[in-house]
């Protein structure tokens, strides 16, 4: 279904018509009077206002759903109409309305757009699941859910909707995603929603329907309202839009009809319905329905659901009345009322008492909020944590769960608690678990433990426990304590007595490492092991004698540095120096960069079948010990006492013989020469001089030929200066490289990818190489707008030897091939991936980052250049990848900002009461904020001469943390009377008090302690005392017996104020009698009332002779 364009739109907008304020009058008047059509021409000279302020917005917003959110505006216009009671307010607040609405809608249509739109859930739907998302979803997306999971097609259900195909995915792509939402931790949220919409509806509940009604029914009843009298009306709205079922013995009660009248009223009723379907003019006034609300037809249905009445007449009814009263005439329980009506009526008849404070209560609460006494509202409030503790339930036992939600969160009795645990210790540890949960809200609980842990090791071994040996496992298992308490590694070692204490400790860190490398994404990363290098180890490769020995010893039997270095007699550095060169080798045979010339012995036989004449006996001889018996080059100069270079010469010319034969039946075209003459410069196998001949030759049009002109040999040769010899010589290795080229038994030199795949995979700024690495390729090939270099200028260049920068390109491109085979994972930019996230590092991590991930910096190269051995550099840059994953990736959406921690430290405000200078001097070692190296907590003790134990240390990190991360949302330091002046206060007042005050203080002098000093904890002086000592300090205090309206309301609106519930309720009762009620609640309570009265369960006397009794609207 096509959208309206933004060009036909402003055509509507220039047509649209405009009405003045009187004739605007009139016909809001006549609406008012019952006659609808007036409404519907009222409601189209808006549609001017509309078009324009959307049009606008859209321009601004680049919001491009014009046609939808069009019709939405419009929809809550009609909505507006229905409730209101003079035609100068809705002109008057038209513009800000469509403001309003537009920014809801926005707010609205903020839908994900999944790939797999409609994959369903493979779940039964059942009726409570339909009653969930009847009750949560707006009717439009619930009826797309529903028609959806019937079975009727997409494109049958947008064309109802009068919408696209896009905008119906969208809204069934919602319901899916909120459906989601309540099967999440095995359907508890859902199990809570069917237990909540059952406490709601009573009884009510089993009668809610779940079928939608359809776009048809309601706009049918809008064409036919006027033509309807009352009572079809009210049985149109009990059959099709009512939220319950009903049988017809209650619809007859509610209508007052008996059996046979509501059938009679149910057929004229269907008849009409009928017929009007059928009208032309229906259809034209359903056509223009959907151009203006579309699927917003729902909401017109929302203003219908409560019907008009004498609100004048009502209002006297229900000021008669008490709640006692109504709760006489519909017995004690109020069965006919859901719970939100009963709440609702009790709030209304008790607008003062259910609150109600002790005066002294009142002034002290208020008192403490105005002389800054009292903590924020974010700092106390127990909600703030609550889905922290939730995400992280598994941190508590069984004991402190139920303990924090009986006694903080309050979401159970605390009697189950105490039945429970009558022993317990908790009472006493209320403010540890506490400052758990403030630690986990902030995502610092673990921050000076940011190594590879148990936690992250149980989930890599629990997730991907496949892709690691059963040794492996077992090892970290006992390494982190996964059964028992961790080991060490020399706890490990004596475990396998067969085993060095080296080897065990190579061993767990090549575990720990692949660990590391899966839990930072390496969810692709193939992982290589000794066994795929194995078969790279034979004759046909080409290695020196002592490498493949030290190779097998370390692939193939399974030997450590160590033991091969009794066996070999060479040092452990320059084993490992062959091994790795070795591997790295093999790396280049594997991925293809380098290829093994594979002659098998028939191979041979058919060589010196077709060029024996042109091989020598030494030759032969040096073939056969190669082929025959698999001696290397080195051993046979040797076996044969030749030199070594002459063993070379011999293979080499076995290598230009086997291209022979190669080649032997290929046959190349004019069109072959020719694209190989046309390639660029870097992606060619032949010589310049070899393109200038061919070109020539061929007659084919190059740089070389610019007229594509054939000419003679000999003319070539007097061209060229060239012999005879060497114009043929030449024509005879160009065609013979072109063949093997073709066959792909030859590739430039360097060249490994094409120029057009290096241009691709060169966009990549992942690729795990570095700038310089990526500047030689680019230079090496003239990618990217680079001027193009040879070997020998780069190397002069870049002050390395030729043979070094050829080794660090090919490096390069085994890396590459590597990435692009998932054995290498991507590495991160540093400018676009790190430097943003910097702030969250200390100094001293921030300088590793730079040498790491930046220059590039070896382990051994930071270790030297800071003075660290090399497991000291493995693990700052383990815990450092860690970190960085962690962030960049979202795995944590709280961050310790590092740079506002260097405001923070500096502002009076920091909700910080310990000692500050000592705090910081702690944090500072502990991280590295001044010193390369972070200092342990017994080092900082020793430094500092601290006389606190490590956890009073710890916790005074911690505690600098959360004031930090406090500070940032706002939350100050509260005012707080020091111990000294407590004391001073208690002395000279104990013997006025009685032994109840008196308690209050001796139980918080018991509580105080030391560790106050540095751990920065506020130290939770009680209530009472602070406010003793406020009445003594201040003299202007509040007082609520003088205190003026305006003056409450103030304290009342005070966003930074945090009162007490009785405080609050019984200040706003004061204020307005009405308390939290605003106009909807109390029309709502006239409806209620009406209802009751329509339905003959209420009387109303007025005096003692009158009896009132409502008439039905």
């Amino acid at each position: 279904m096509s959208k309206i364009s933004i060009q036909e739109y402003q055509e509507i907008e220039n047509n649209s018509f405009s009405l003045s304020i009187k004739e605007k009058e009139r016909l809001f008047n006549a609406y008012q009077n019952g006659d609808n059509a007036s409404m519907y021409t009222l409601l189209k000279s808006y549609y001017k206002n509309v078009i324009n302020y959307v049009l606008k917005f859209c321009a601004k917003k680049s919001i491009y759903d014009i046609d939808d959110m069009i019709k939405y505006i419009n929809s809550c216009l009609f909505q507006r109409m229905q409730i209101c009671t003079s035609i100068y307010s809705y002109e008057k607040d038209i513009n800000r309305l469509i403001a309003r609405e537009a920014l809801r809608y926005i707010k609205r249509v903020k839908i994900n757009n999944k790939k797999d739109s409609f994959s369903f859930i493979n779940l039964e739907i059942d009726e409570n699941i339909l009653k969930v998302l009847k009750d949560s979803l707006d009717p439009d997306i619930y009826y797309v859910f529903y028609q959806m999971v019937s079975g009727i097609p997409i494109e049958e259900i947008s064309s109802k909707l009068n919408i696209d195909l896009l905008e119906a995915r969208k809204r069934y792509i919602f319901a899916l995603e909120t459906l989601e939402t309540f099967l999440a931790n095995d359907d508890k949220r859902l199990k809570r929603r069917i237990y909540s919409i059952k406490e709601r509806e009573g009884n009510k509940s089993s009668r809610i329907k779940v079928t939608p009604y359809s776009i048809d029914s309601i706009i049918i009843y809008f064409y036919l309202k006027d033509s309807l009298t009352h009572e079809e009306q009210r049985l149109y709205y009990y059959q099709v839009f009512s939220k319950y079922s009903y049988f017809t013995n209650e619809l007859c009660s509610s209508l007052k009809l008996t059996e046979q009248e509501l059938l009679a009223l149910s057929t004229s009723l269907n008849e009409k319905i009928s017929t009007a379907s059928q009208s032309p003019d229906y259809l034209e006034f359903k056509e223009e329905m959907l151009n203006l609300y579309g699927p917003y037809v729902y909401n017109l249905v929302k203003s219908e659901s409560y019907k008009k009445f004498d609100f004048s007449t009502i209002k006297e009814a229900v000021n008669l009345l008490t709640f006692d009263d109504i709760k006489k005439f519909l017995d004690d329980d109020c069965a006919y009322l859901t719970d939100n009506e009963k709440k609702l009526l009790y709030k209304y008849y008790y607008k003062v008492g259910r609150y109600s404070a002790e005066v002294e209560d009142i002034e002290r609460d208020v008192n403490l909020n105005l002389f800054g006494y009292k903590a924020s509202k974010e700092d106390l409030h127990p909600q703030k944590y609550y889905q922290t503790y939730l995400d992280h339930i598994d941190e508590f036992d069984e004991s402190q769960r139920l303990f924090l939600e009986c006694y903080y969160f309050k979401k159970k009795d605390k009697r189950e608690f105490i039945k429970k645990y009558p022993d317990s210790k908790l009472y006493y540890r209320y403010y540890m678990l506490t400052n758990r949960l403030e630690k986990l809200y902030y995502n610092i609980n673990n921050f000076l433990d940011n190594d590879f842990n148990r936690a992250k090791w149980l989930l890599i071994r629990s997730k991907y426990q496949e892709r690691h040996t059963e040794e492996r496992v077992h090892l970290l298992d006992l390494f982190y304590g996964v059964d028992s308490d961790p080991l060490s590694i020399k706890e490990i070692a004596k475990l396998y007595p067969s085993l060095t204490y080296i080897k065990v400790h190579d061993m767990i860190s090549d575990a720990r490492e692949a660990a590391i490398n899966i839990y930072i994404n390496k969810k692709h990363k193939i992982e290589i092991t000794k066994k795929d290098y194995l078969p790279y180890l034979s004759e046909q490769y080409d290695y020196t004698d002592e490498t493949r020995k030290i190779l097998i010893m370390f692939l193939e039997q399974d030997l450590d540095y160590e033991e091969i270095s009794k066996r070999t007699g060479l040092n452990r550095t320059r084993i490992s120096n062959i091994i790795t060169d070795g591997i790295r080798k093999i790396d280049h045979y594997r991925l293809g960069v380098l290829k093994a010339r594979k002659i098998s012995t028939v191979t041979l036989k058919d060589i010196y079948k077709l060029f024996g004449d042109k091989i020598t006996e030494e030759e032969k001889e040096i073939y056969s010990l190669r082929y025959n018996y698999g001696n290397s080059n080195e051993a046979i100069a040797v076996i044969l006492n030749i030199p070594r270079i002459n063993v070379n010469r011999a293979m080499q010319h076995l290598y230009d013989l086997h291209d022979k034969l190669l080649i032997k039946n290929v046959t190349i075209s004019s069109k072959d020469i020719s694209r190989e003459l046309h390639r660029h410069f870097t992606d060619t196998v032949l010589t310049e001089r070899e393109q200038q001949v061919l070109s020539l030759y061929y007659g084919i049009k190059t740089k070389y030929n610019k007229t594509g002109k054939h000419l003679e040999s000999k003319d070539i040769q007097k061209l060229l200066s060239i012999s005879n010899y060497t114009f043929y010589h030449t024509i005879y290795e160009s065609t013979d490289k072109i063949k093997l080229r073709k066959i792909g038994a030859l590739s430039p030199d360097l060249s490994v990818f094409t120029r057009e795949e290096l241009t691709t995979i060169l966009e990549d700024r992942h690729l795990p190489i570095s700038d310089k690495e990526r500047y030689i390729i680019n230079s090496l090939f003239a990618l990217n707008n680079h001027e193009y270099k040879s070997l020998n200028e780069l190397s002069k260049e870049l002050g390395d030897l030729k043979n070094s920068v050829r080794r660090r390109y090919y490096r390069a491109i085994v890396n590459i091939k590597k990435y692009l085979n998932g054995e290498l994972d991507e590495q991160m930019d540093f400018e676009t991936d790190i430097v943003p996230y910097l702030k969250y590092f200390s100094n001293s991590d921030r300088v590793f980052i730079y040498d790491y991930f930046k220059n590039n910096l070896s382990y051994e190269a930071l270790g030297e250049k800071y003075h660290l051995t090399r497991e000291m550099t493995i693990a700052i840059i383990n815990r450092l990848r860690i970190n960085i994953y962690e962030i960049t990736h979202g795995k944590t959406d709280k961050k310790f900002d590092f740079d506002y921690y260097q405001e923070a430290i500096k502002s009076p405000d920091l909700p910080f009461y310990g000692d500050l200078k000592v705090a910081t001097e702690i944090f500072d070692l502990y991280f590295g904020i001044s010193e390369m190296r972070r200092l342990s907590i017994p080092e900082i003790k020793e430094r500092l001469n601290l006389p606190q134990q490590t956890t009073a240390i710890n916790n005074s990190i911690y505690q600098l943390m959360v004031s930090v991360c406090k500070l940032r949302e706002g939350i100050k330091k509260t005012n707080e009377f020091t111990l000294e002046e407590i004391i001073s206060y208690y002395e000279r007042h104990k013997d006025e008090m009685d032994c109840i005050h008196k308690v209050y203080y001796e139980r918080f002098f018991k509580r105080i302690n030391n560790t106050q000093e540095i751990n920065g904890k506020k130290s939770k002086i009680p209530t009472m005392i602070t406010y003793d000592l406020l009445k003594e300090r201040e003299a202007n205090l509040f007082h609520l017996s003088t205190a003026s309206k305006e003056e409450i309301k103030s304290i009342l609106n005070n966003p930074n104020y945090i009162l007490d519930s009785k405080t609050k309720h019984t200040l706003s009762d004061i204020v307005n009698p009405y308390g939290n009620l605003d106009g909807r609640d109390i029309n709502h309570v006239y409806r209620i009332i009406n209802s009751l009265i329509e339905r003959q369960l209420l009387f109303v006397d007025k005096g003692k002779s009158y009896r009132l009794k409502l008439e039905e609207q």
